[in-house]
């Protein structure tokens, strides 16, 4: 071999096991699921706490933008969710 020659092994990629990919989306998904509560569960909170927000006479001016914020951070969540859930689903449908 010359100094400057290198070989090069052309290897393909590895044949993956036909459970993989799967095994992978449902590994996304469980992930996926357990965010999708915690931020949810942060916006039944923000719910919990507006409720009692009211019972005590805090003015309408903060509630509604309490309102806004957990409306806004259950929709956001929902959303991202969803176009989580919708790109794994793609990639294990490529990888199958």
């Amino acid at each position: 071999m010359s100094e400057g020659a290198q070989e090069v092994s052309a290897t393909a990629d590895p044949v993956l096991a036909f459970w993989h990919a799967p095994l992978e989306f449902a590994v996304h998904a469980v992930v996926g699921v357990f965010c999708f509560a915690t931020i949810a569960g942060a916006a039944a909170l923000l719910e919990v706490g507006l409720r009692w927000l009211e019972t005590h006479g805090i003015g309408s001016v903060i509630t509604f933008g309490l309102k806004v914020a957990e409306y806004g951070l259950f929709t956001t969540d929902l959303v991202l969710f969803a176009v989580f859930l919708w790109r794994t689903a793609r990639r294990t449908v490529q990888n199958l």
